[in-house]
């Protein structure tokens, strides 16, 4: 017989969700994936949306110029998402920058002090190679606001 945590490590309902998405579907994996899909609980993904609208949005008492523009940016892209089919995911990644961003602030621009008002970088892009990531918080997301907001002060 096997022993019981191997048995519950090969029950499919304990994989996470993210597991059962599979690269490339084949009819093989389609009802693997199919059971994933049902094994979510409406509960946790109204937990998860009711988690997001609270945390995840604009501090109104922060007054910081570069918080401001920088929350203000990610509240606009997700409004306009908001509108459109298939970008979950993108709203999710913007929504939990905003939470990064109410957690750490400025801190979370590369070489930026604090007080400080988003500056063009000698040569086009910023660098994001030689910085400490912060979870949570994809290259692209901090490009697309270290982008959207300098061009704001120009």
């Amino acid at each position: 017989s096997m022993p019981l945590h191997l048995h519950a490590a090969l029950n499919l309902s304990w994989l996470p969700l993210w597991l059962c998405e599979p690269s490339e579907p084949n009819d093989a994996l389609l009802s693997w994936t199919n059971e994933c899909d049902s094994a979510e609980d409406p509960s946790v993904r109204d937990s998860l949306d009711g988690f997001y609208k609270m945390y995840c949005r604009k501090q109104p008492e922060r007054k910081d110029a570069t918080y401001e523009a920088a929350s203000q940016c990610l509240s606009q892209k997700i409004s306009e998402l908001e509108q459109k089919d298939g970008t979950k995911y993108v709203s999710r990644c913007l929504q939990m920058a905003q939470l990064v961003l109410n957690r750490d602030g400025c801190k979370i621009f590369p070489n930026h002090p604090a007080s400080a008002c988003f500056s063009k970088p000698a040569e086009g892009e910023v660098l994001l190679e030689n910085r400490t990531r912060t979870p949570g918080l994809s290259d692209d997301i901090l490009q697309f606001l270290l982008k959207q907001t300098r061009a704001e002060h120009n």
